[in-house]
C-alpha cells in the first residue's frame, strides 16, 4: 500500500485501470488505449508503476500480483457502498446489479415520458 500512496492521482488511476481492465494485456496494445483515454503518453507511468513494484510485465505482457489485484478492487469498493457509483466494475455481480438498476430506470423514464404525452 505504501507504494500505491506515493503515486500521483493519474498514476493511482492508470494502477486501477490496469488492475481491473488491462492484466495480462499486451503491453503496447494496453499502453495505446490508455494513452487514448488519458489523452496523453502514459509509458512514463506505466515505467513509475513497475519501479514501484506494483505491476510487471512477462513476456511483454502487463502483469499484477493476485494480492495488489484484489487491492486495487477494494480500492474501489471503497468508494462507495452503491456499485453503480463507483468508477470501475470489477465483479460480475456488480456489472449486472448496475445493469439492471439502469434498465430499472430507464423503463421508468419511459413510462413517465410515455404518460406525459398522453395528456
Amino acid at each position: 500500500m505504501h507504494s500505491y500512496n506515493g503515486l500521483d492521482q493519474e498514476q493511482r488511476s492508470i494502477f486501477l485501470d490496469i488492475a481491473h481492465f488491462f492484466r495480462r494485456f499486451e503491453q503496447n496494445q494496453a499502453t495505446r488505449i490508455l494513452d487514448g483515454f488519458y489523452g496523453r503518453p502514459v509509458i512514463f507511468d506505466i515505467s513509475t508503476l513497475i519501479d514501484k513494484c506494483l505491476i510487471t510485465t512477462s513476456r511483454n505482457m502487463l502483469e499484477i500480483h493476485d494480492l495488489l489485484q484484489e487491492m486495487a478492487f477494494s480500492i474501489v469498493r471503497a468508494e462507495s457502498k452503491f456499485p453503480g457509483k463507483r468508477s470501475r466494475l470489477c465483479h460480475l455481480t456488480d456489472v449486472v446489479h448496475v445493469l439492471e438498476e439502469k434498465r430499472l430506470k430507464l423503463k421508468s423514464l419511459d413510462i413517465f415520458l410515455f404518460s406525459a404525452l398522453t395528456y
